[in-house]
């Protein structure tokens, strides 16, 4: 049902996908469209749908706004109130406009029988996505003043081809006849083998085409004969390969046996290197301490140091001297503390250590790691240390140098 009046441009929107199909009007041929407008008016109204959603008229539309018209003729459609309607109505109404691409025309079709139901082209009937009457292909060929033939092709065109030879058939260089006939039952990836095989700026012959598809069905028959012939004879050396294992099998009880050894010999390294991780885990926490413990006594040597100039100021050497004597006491304490505790590790680490050193063969690779990573972290302590110690002896004979040259 249509209902005819004049509403407020403003109301008005476009179809959201009309750019998508449909190319404006542009140059003279839009120029003199704007002046017969202005001079007789919109004669034809524009129709829409009851949300104001424009179906057909975009161009009057546009050319209405930009003239500055307020008000323009409409008829609102009343059963247009679902989208596939809607674009139904915009794909049929305005397929016919003179400034449609070939490109754009099939893709109309093409979108419009995807509405009914039409994936592949085929002469059956099929329900209309929005739940209307069947449509058959004849009455779209009717709809779009143009064969059956035409709308098939169209959907096999959009459906079933890879966009570079869309591109292709849409610069005229393969014929929508070839394409169809021939390209269309090809597969996405025997469709990009064409595209390597094929001169994309010269013009193909139907017959062209079809040599150039049919060699490439050859090929894939090929392959698929190699391809079961390499199947069976996999298949015949699979079974070799069981008869020679079966041929080769050892004794059920022996193996077991080795296998049940091997087992605990893994199971005794699995819970000596775990007590080993343990202990290193400790002796890692202890190092941090005594890190930490000997950062604190080097940080109060430093105060000592400073301490010791105060008192040399105030108290004087003799004073001075006293409290170099209490640092030395506590240096003293500090190596007995951390000799205590190195010995502690080494007594109580060494054998479980021995122990994984005598199996570190068998044992798994990632315990490994880890064994050798504490080793490694324990070695560069210990040599960092010694680095120290040898550094803090050399600048006290410089100083000592330097101070006897003064």
């Amino acid at each position: 049902m249509q209902n005819m009046q004049k509403v407020d441009i403003d109301i008005l929107k476009e179809h959201p996908r009309n750019s998508e199909f449909f190319d404006d009007i542009t140059g003279k041929e839009w120029e003199d469209f704007k002046q017969t407008i202005l001079e007789e008016g919109i004669i034809t109204e524009i129709i829409v749908a009851p949300d104001m959603t424009i179906v057909s008229g975009h161009q009057r539309y546009r050319a209405a706004k930009e003239l500055g018209m307020e008000y323009v003729p409409i008829k609102i459609c009343s059963d247009l109130t679902d989208e596939n309607k809607k674009l139904k109505v915009l794909l049929a109404s305005n397929f016919s406009r003179s400034t449609n691409a070939k490109a754009k025309k099939r893709k109309i079709i093409a979108e419009y029988a995807e509405l009914c139901g039409y994936k592949h082209g085929g002469d059956r009937k099929s329900s209309c996505q929005n739940g209307d009457s069947k449509e058959s292909l004849a009455d779209m060929a009717a709809k779009f003043n143009t064969s059956k033939r035409t709308i098939e092709r169209s959907i096999a065109i959009e459906h079933k081809l890879i966009p570079e030879i869309k591109e292709l058939v849409d610069n005229k260089l393969i014929t929508e006849t070839a394409a169809t006939n021939h390209i269309t039952p090809l597969s996405e990836e025997q469709q990009r083998n064409l595209i390597l095989n094929l001169d994309v700026t010269k013009k193909y012959m139907e017959k062209e085409i079809a040599e150039k598809t049919k060699s490439l069905k050859k090929a894939k028959d090929y392959f698929l004969k190699n391809n079961n012939e390499l199947r069976e004879k996999n298949m015949a050396l699979s079974e070799k390969v069981d008869r020679l294992s079966e041929a080769c099998k050892i004794d059920p009880e022996e193996y077991h046996a080795e296998k049940a050894k091997n087992e605990k010999i893994q199971q005794e390294l699995k819970d000596a290197n775990e007590t080993v991780k343990q202990e290193l885990e400790r002796a890692k926490e202890k190092i941090e301490d005594l890190k930490q413990w000997n950062a604190d006594a080097e940080e109060r040597n430093r105060e000592l140091v400073e301490d010791k100039k105060d008192l040399e100021n105030k108290l004087g050497k003799k004073q001075a001297f006293c409290a170099l004597e209490e640092r030395n006491k506590l240096l003293v304490d500090a190596v007995s503390v951390f000799s205590h505790d190195v010995d502690f590790l080494m007594t109580n680490s060494r054998s479980r250590c021995d122990f994984v050193i005598k199996n570190i063969d068998v044992l798994l690779k990632a315990d490994r790691e880890d064994f050798e990573c504490s080793l490694e972290m324990m070695n560069n302590w210990t040599t960092n240390l010694l680095q120290r110690i040898k550094e803090q002896k050399e600048n006290t004979v410089v100083q000592e140098q330097e101070k006897n040259i003064a």
